[in-house]
């Protein structure tokens, strides 16, 4: 996971790959619209290089906690 500065965090993040049928569903199936968001992008990376980060519009994350010790071996999870 990075700042808004690209600096790397002490959290770290997931990312979910999609691959064959799964991808070709969501593909087909759940995109429901694609929007240009280029000028939205450039305003948020005004804000960056202000450093002005009270301004960004940013989503709310929450941190799951896995309760399964295996799950947690197996994906590398450490507390």
């Amino acid at each position: 996971d990075h700042d808004p500065y690209g600096n790397k965090m002490e959290r770290r993040a997931i990312q979910l790959g999609l691959k064959d049928e799964i991808l070709e569903k969501f593909g087909k199936q759940q995109i429901k619209y694609i929007m240009d968001i280029t000028d939205f992008v450039k305003e948020q990376k005004y804000y960056v290089d202000k450093k002005e980060l009270d301004k960004l519009l940013v989503p709310i994350e929450h941190v799951i906690s896995i309760e399964d010790e295996k799950l947690e071996m197996n994906i590398g999870i450490t507390k």
